[in-house]
């Protein structure tokens, strides 16, 4: 375990994982439900905590126990890259080939809600297919790999503050 807890990629692969069985949950179980408008609190929740206990692993195991600023950015921004390479791959899949219908489903629901509100015919078929192209496989790829090396550069940022060692002394 400790060489695991030592290497940032190994412990962003497992949040990864973590987090692209929470997307298959979502799938099989929440599709459909009230909570799934929740659900990508959830997912975001499971990131900033996977980085932040990643990065608490490291500065235990591989500093042992005191990480300057930069250090702890590293290994978070590391943890954030690995973690968005997996779900990346696997939301990739999860568009492609596991969920297709969904696409058709939030078109679906984005016409109704506009028709509500009593949008021009035009402004809906704009709007529906700027939608429609950005929920393409390929672009909710880069949106996991963006989104989460975004989100993992700010958490690691702020919890480096908060994990570095003011005077570089071993803290136990």
């Amino acid at each position: 375990m400790k060489t695991i807890s030592k290497n940032p990629l190994y412990i962003g692969l497992l949040i990864g994982i973590v987090l692209s069985i929470w997307d298959g949950l979502n799938y099989f179980v929440l599709y459909k439900t009230p909570f799934a408008s929740y659900s990508p609190f959830v997912g975001l929740i499971l990131l900033v905590l996977g980085i932040f206990l990643g990065m608490r692993l490291i500065k235990r195991d591989k500093f042992d126990g005191a990480i300057t600023f930069s250090q702890a950015t590293f290994s978070g921004i590391l943890i954030s890259i690995a973690a968005g390479l997996v779900l990346a791959i696997t939301t990739f899949f999860y568009y492609r080939y596991l969920n297709c219908d969904f696409q058709n489903f939030y078109l679906d629901a984005a016409e109704k809600a506009m028709i509500e509100k009593k949008l021009k015919p035009e402004e809906i078929n704009t709007t529906l297919q700027q939608i429609k192209l950005s929920l393409q496989p390929e672009n909710q790829l880069q949106a996991a790999i963006f989104g989460t090396l975004l989100m993992g550069l700010v958490a690691s940022s702020i919890f480096s503050f908060f994990l570095r060692n003011k005077e570089n002394k071993i803290v136990e």
